[in-house]
C-alpha cells in the first residue's frame, strides 16, 4: 500500500486538484467517460476519470513497485517478484447521481457499475502500456458494489489493517485478455442496459426521465 509521508502528501493533493481544474472538458454532444495520466515522478502516477454525463469522479494516485506475490500450487508456495500499480482506491461520491435517478436502484447500481468497468478498464490498459504485471488496489469495506465487482477479475483479496480500519487489497494481474474481456463486459452491460431502459420506460417514470434528460447521448 502507498505510504505517503504528510508533507508529500500535501503536495500531491495540491497537484491533483490543479489536475482537476485543468481538466479537459469534453464537447457538450460527446458526454462520456475520459480518463487521463500523468507522471508525478519517477514511478509515481496521477489518474483522474470522469464520467461527465453522469458526473462521477475517480482521482486517484498510482505506485508503480516490484512486489513479491505467492502462488499456492497444491502444497507448495511459489514466490514470484512482479512490477505492480500500487494505489488505495477512493470512495466515489455518487450524490448528484442518486439525486438524479432518486428511487431506482437499478439506474444507479448500472451506472456506477459502468463506471467502475471503465476505471478498471483504464487502470489495466495503463499496466499494459507500463509493462506492470497488474494492479494491487487497497479498498474500503464500505465499498461493496466495487468489490464484489472487481472481484471477478482478481486473483486474489484479503483484509489488511490500514490507519483508517480493515480495508480489502484486491490483486489483479493485468494481460491483453483481461482488457478485452472487460471491453466485452462494458459492452454487454451497456446493451443490457438500454434494452431494459425502452422496455420498462412505459410503466417506469425514473427511466422514463432518464431516457428524456439523455437522448442522443
Amino acid at each position: 500500500m502507498l505510504q505517503l509521508v504528510p508533507k508529500t502528501k500535501a503536495v500531491l493533493n495540491q497537484h491533483l486538484h490543479s489536475l482537476h481544474e485543468n481538466f479537459p472538458q469534453p464537447e457538450p454532444d460527446k458526454l462520456t467517460f475520459i480518463d487521463d495520466f500523468q507522471e508525478i515522478s519517477n514511478n509515481l502516477f496521477s489518474f483522474w476519470g470522469q464520467d461527465f454525463q453522469h458526473q462521477l469522479r475517480c482521482l486517484l494516485l498510482l505506485d508503480l513497485k516490484d512486489v513479491f506475490l505467492s502462488n499456492e500450487e497444491n502444497t507448495e508456495v511459489e514466490e514470484r517478484l512482479l512490477s505492480m500499480a500500487v494505489c488505495d482506491f477512493p470512495m466515489i461520491d455518487s450524490q448528484i447521481l442518486n439525486e438524479k435517478v432518486i428511487g431506482d436502484d437499478y439506474l444507479q447500481r448500472t451506472i456506477m457499475t459502468l463506471f467502475y468497468l471503465n476505471i478498471l478498464r483504464s487502470l489495466i490498459n495503463f499496466c499494459i502500456q507500463r509493462k506492470a504485471d497488474g494492479l494491487i488496489l487497497t479498498v474500503t469495506e464500505n465499498a461493496s458494489r466495487l468489490i464484489d465487482l472487481y472481484k471477478n477479475f482478481s486473483i486474489a483479496d484479503v483484509n489488511v489493517v490500514t490507519e483508517k480500519g480493515i480495508h480489502i487489497q484486491m490483486t489483479i494481474l493485468s494481460d491483453s485478455t483481461l482488457y478485452n474481456e472487460l471491453e466485452d463486459c462494458i459492452l454487454n452491460v451497456r446493451s443490457s442496459f438500454s434494452k431494459t431502459l425502452w422496455h420498462n420506460q412505459r410503466e417506469n417514470q425514473a427511466m422514463r426521465n432518464y431516457l428524456i434528460t439523455h437522448a442522443g447521448s
